[in-house]
């Protein structure tokens, strides 16, 4: 509404600010989104097009612009007639209404049509498809919550209202008494109930589900569509004859591991083994052993796959045909017998589905803790609160859990092969399965990117302990790496620097990035460095030791 002549008519610089605040508001809004993408490092494709589809659900913000200075040359026009007169006139204003209008109205047998089909879709077919699979507890809570929401949608004095329309043209204004003034009553409370039932948080929450329900669908169909992978086809692609010095200044505590931690004979290089080994669970079964001996050298170290193999074939058919990977290392050359399972990350669309079983309900919680005031002093009780939600989880997705048949793998090769001095090692969903592992068995595990455990460790089977988690798990911590933020730190972990562009910080979560920066920080040590830690992450390029080749010729760019 905008008053254009009177004693209350708006100035010409109101006008003209008002137009220019548009103006600078819609600009800046298409300049931000914008700045974002190519912040983001977006192909000038992607941000050309979606700078065009902004500007395009800006036109109607543009219109509006236009008849704003319309508006301004009324104004001005009234003004101006205001003066030639001479008189005082009273204000008058100028203002613009809104209405919808119905131009089609759907039968009756349409309307019961598409009411049959929403109730035996969206709430026969899947409660009864709970049941089926055995998950009783979810298909009960759907049962009731499905009822109690239909009351309220298909029963709701709101749509009624809605659909009959306003009762202003029943209701006679003059009169209070009687039914009319009842009706009114009643019509203010419609009014204020559509504002609290069908307002903006409303429907924002509507939008939030249905973001995260398309998502799952998606993440679920890419799953069943492309299935598990068995791993990369690559080679390490190490240098033999370069090294990294350790650079000055205080390195990472953990860089030299002990008590058991680091592989026998080679405690200096505890952190830079596990990081390594942990990516190496990543790589196709036919170039593990070489990915092994560019490492540690030949006949260190043996990819035990004949072992993996021998002990799947123990399981029953629903736990064999699980999508978890890991390998089984032996070190049998070494002093003392050594053993490392290496179990493989998040990499497909089941490895994603796990990673939303085990640890939702404990990442929620961390929201939840961060957005009430003096959230801390909740932390005690949260892992009972995730506890008790895990209730709802079925038997059958209990019995398909990774960190289940990584555990009896261990226990596998304690009882079977008699291997008492087996660690445990992973990056991100296989870090996160081989603390709970560790902690179940007793053997000590080092996580790089992992998943913690001590908000949720109640719902797994058998329970963890706090002790646990403290005495036989470290985690290795990336700075600016979402996933090792999921759950709580347990007592031992190493925060490591992350050097990629603060524009990527996803980039913090990859295991290659991670094993460069302690080759980089605490020196390689013996162990060969890589060429893609400098031609893919800008590391400074590593010593020769013989000085026999340069780093270019040995990491041609064009072979990188």
């Amino acid at each position: 509404v905008a008053v254009v002549s009177g004693p209350s008519a708006m100035t010409q610089t109101q006008v003209k600010s008002s137009f220019i605040c548009a103006i600078i508001g819609l600009t800046l809004a298409i300049i931000t989104v914008t700045s974002l993408l190519v912040w983001l490092d977006a192909t000038p494709i992607a941000v050309g097009l979606i700078s065009m589809l902004l500007i395009l659900c800006t036109l109607p913000n543009f219109r509006s612009l236009y008849e704003s200075y319309r508006l301004s040359k009324d104004i001005k026009a009234h003004q101006k007639r205001d003066v030639e007169e001479g008189t005082p006139r009273e204000s008058e204003a100028v203002y613009k209404i809104w209405e919808d209008f119905r131009v089609t109205r759907a039968s009756d047998k349409l309307c019961w049509a598409l009411l049959f089909l929403e109730i035996l879709l969206l709430y026969l077919y899947p409660l009864i498809a709970l049941f089926m699979v055995g998950n009783t507890p979810i298909a009960l809570l759907f049962l009731f919550s499905g009822l109690i929401t239909g009351v309220r949608i298909y029963c709701s004095p709101v749509n009624i209202i809605t659909e009959l329309g306003p009762l202003d043209q029943y209701l006679d204004e003059d009169n209070d008494s009687g039914p009319h003034g009842h009706w009114r009553d009643r019509k203010r409370m419609n009014l204020i109930l559509s504002k609290i039932t069908q307002g903006r948080r409303r429907d924002l929450w509507v939008y939030c589900f249905g973001t995260i329900v398309i998502l799952f669908c998606a993440i679920f169909l890419g799953a069943y569509t492309l299935g598990a992978s068995e791993g990369k086809e690559n080679t390490s692609q190490a240098l033999n004859d370069f090294y990294y010095p350790s650079q000055q200044g205080v390195p990472y505590p953990a860089c030299t591991m002990t008590r058991g931690l680091s592989v026998p004979d080679h405690p200096e290089t505890g952190l830079i083994d596990y990081t390594y080994l942990s990516a190496s669970a990543y790589i196709s079964p036919k170039y593990t052993q070489e990915w092994l001996n560019a490492w540690f050298g030949e006949g260190v170290a043996e990819d035990r796959q004949d072992l993996v193999d021998e002990f799947r074939a123990t399981l029953p058919t629903d736990e064999a045909e699980s999508a978890v990977t890991y390998k089984l290392y032996s070190f049998p050359s070494l002093s003392i017998p050594f053993q490392i399972v290496s179990i493989r990350g998040t990499m497909n669309g089941w490895d994603t589905l796990t990673d939303a079983q085990l640890w939702s309900a404990a990442w929620i919680s961390q929201q939840v803790r961060a957005i009430i005031p003096y959230g801390e002093i909740w932390t005690p009780i949260f892992n009972r609160l995730v506890n008790a939600v895990s209730f709802l989880q079925t038997e059958t997705l209990k019995k398909i859990a990774f960190y289940r048949q990584t555990t009896k793998f261990v226990k596998w090769l304690e009882e079977s092969k008699n291997y008492t001095n087996i660690h445990l090692t992973g990056h991100s969903l296989g870090g996160g399965l081989s603390l709970i592992t560790g902690s179940q068995t007793g053997k000590a595990a080092v996580a790089l990117s992992g998943p913690n455990a001590m908000i949720s460790r109640l719902t797994f089977d058998p329970p963890i302990t706090v002790d646990e988690l403290n005495s036989f798990t470290y985690n290795i911590v990336p700075n600016r790496d979402p996933v090792p933020r999921i759950d709580d730190l347990a007592q031992n972990y190493q925060r490591i620097e992350c050097r990629s562009p603060a524009n990527n910080p996803i980039d913090c979560h990859t295991a290659t990035r991670s094993l460069c920066e302690v080759l980089y920080t605490c020196g390689s040590l013996g162990r060969p460095t890589f060429c893609f830690c400098t031609r893919e992450f800008d590391y400074p390029q590593p010593q020769s030791m013989d000085g026999s080749r340069t780093f270019d010729e040995a990491c041609p760019v064009d072979e990188i």
